[in-house]
Formats: structure tokens, C-alpha cells, sequence
């Protein structure tokens, strides 16, 4: 895809990948719809967009409310004429809890966000998106969609969701002009723990410093999920913690989960504390 005057809808637009993501979109040309139920921190990307704002937009939005995400083709098309592609980036972790000491309404959140917003909006856009001859999905899962992950399997399970989704929607769309893209990123380098009311031990920073070599930036990503667009990929497996997740799974689809979840849980555990169920990311 030439993503030149193309419109991009960027979910979780207001800050990590997100923001990245449409900040390095407008810098190749595109225009970019920025969705998130953050306000303020839609304000912040509008504004790093720089020279590049008359070409971004903001849309305040809960992509969880089906009745508000329904009410976003209308407003965007009337702002930029059409839409082209559609990111899927917003999302929430959980606390680091065993599935049996995680509530109820806490697993009821991250799937209404990580999976049903996914749908609601892939669902929402695709009359616009099949209007055109050149269009793109890109949903974010996560290498936990890959194998499990230490106290992360009802976040993985949201994302698995969304990998059969997108891995659904290839099928079901592979005679339009509308490519889908699943990607698969590793641990991100971001202050996603703080920023979602997570408790950690005073050593997590040194633990960040021990496994920086590991964790991709936010640009990075926003990079190559750009890259992957302009290639027309319909698969993107991102760090090397995820590379190997992929690839052990492929070889021993047994032996690498139970291999990957120890040596994990074995560098998590001392450092991770929660009792919280986290904002939006």
C-alpha cells in the first residue's frame, strides 16, 4: 500500500505505538484519524503532530460502546473523504494473576477491549474499507497470543482472539481489496506497568536495564507495522522474545510453552506485585 493522502484509522492514538504510529503514518503522507477515550492524551499526539496536524484529527471514543464506534465512519468520512486502512492498536493488560485469582469483572474488561473493540470496529469499517481498491486491516495481538505467558493467560486469550479474527478476516476477504494484517509484537519498552497502576518492586527499572536488549520501542514498532503496510504483509512477529516464541512453537508446539513459561516466570516473578485491574494503554 502507498500510504501517500491515504486515511488511516489509528486506534489507541493517544499514546505508545499508537501515538508512534500516527505521527510516523502522517510523516509518509498519510491523513490519520486519531481514536482514543483519552482526550487529553489525544490532545498531546494532535499537538506532537507538528507540521503535520492538518492532516490528523481526534476522535473521542470508547471502542467498547458499539453505539460510539457506529457513529465514527459518518464523522470521518466527512472529515477526510473516505477511510483506506484501519489499525487496531488499543488495548489493556491485567494484573500478573493466575486465572484463579483474577475477578470477574476484570476478565470481562479486557476482553470487551482487546477483542470485542477489535471487532466492533473491524465490523464498523469494513462497508468503507471494501469501497475501496486498496484498503488494510492491521489488528494487534501479542506474542502471548503465541504462548503463554506467566500470569498473563487471560490477556493472552484476548489477544489469541483477536489472531483467529484477523487470521479469519484473510480468508474471508482474500478476493476484495482489503489485506489483513495480523501482528505479533514482544515486550515493548514503554512505562505501560506504571502508567496501569501495577505495583512493582524497586528493582523492576534494573530489571528493564538487565532486558532492554530484549524489548522493542515504540517507534520501532510503529516502524516496521508501517513497513509491513507498504509491503502488504499479512504477518508481522516483532522482537526476539516473540521471534522465539514463534519459532519453538513450530518446532515442539508441547515443549516450548512449558520451556518459555519457566524461564519467564523464573525472571517475572520476584519483581511483579498486583492487585489492580489497569486503565487503557
Amino acid at each position: 500500500m502507498n500510504l501517500k493522502d491515504k486515511v488511516v484509522v489509528v486506534t489507541g492514538a493517544g499514546n505508545g505505538v499508537g501515538r508512534e504510529l500516527a505521527i510516523q503514518l502522517l510523516a509518509h503522507g498519510a491523513k490519520v484519524a486519531c481514536v482514543d477515550i483519552n482526550s487529553s492524551a489525544l490532545a498531546e499526539t494532535l499537538r506532537l503532530a507538528g507540521a503535520y496536524e492538518a492532516r490528523a484529527f481526534g476522535f473521542i471514543a470508547d471502542i467498547t460502546d458499539r453505539a460510539a464506534v457506529e457513529s465514527l465512519p459518518h464523522q470521518i468520512v466527512e472529515q477526510f473523504g473516505a477511510v483506506d486502512a484501519l489499525v487496531n492498536n488499543a488495548g489493556i493488560i491485567h494484573p500478573f494473576l493466575h486465572v484463579e485469582e483474577i475477578d470477574y469483572a476484570t476478565v470481562e474488561r479486557v476482553m470487551r477491549v482487546n477483542f470485542q473493540g477489535a471487532l466492533n470496529m473491524t465490523k464498523t469499517f469494513l462497508p468503507c474499507l471494501r469501497r475501496q481498491t486498496d484498503a488494510y486491516i492491521v489488528n494487534l495481538s501479542s506474542a502471548g497470543a503465541l504462548s503463554p505467558m506467566p500470569g498473563e493467560t487471560i490477556y493472552g486469550a484476548s489477544k489469541a482472539a483477536v489472531r483467529l479474527l484477523t487470521e479469519g478476516l484473510q480468508h474471508e476477504l482474500r478476493k476484495s481489496g482489503v489485506r489483513v494484517m495480523a501482528v505479533f509484537p514482544g515486550g515493548i519498552n514503554t512505562n505501560i506497568i506504571q502508567n496501569s497502576d501495577v505495583t512493582v518492586a524497586s528493582s523492576v527499572n534494573q530489571l528493564r536495564e538487565q532486558l532492554a536488549f530484549l524489548l522493542l520501542t515504540p517507534q520501532k514498532v510503529a516502524k516496521k507495522i508501517i513497513c509491513g503496510m507498504e509491503k502488504n504483509h499479512t504477518r508481522l512477529v516483532l522482537g526476539i522474545d516473540a521471534v522465539a516464541m514463534d519459532v519453538l512453537g513450530r518446532i515442539s508446539p508441547r515443549l516450548a510453552p512449558r520451556m518459555l513459561y519457566r524461564i519467564i516466570d523464573r525472571i517475572l516473578a520476584p519483581h511483579v506485585q498486583s492487585n489492580k485491574t489497569l486503565p487503557e494503554t
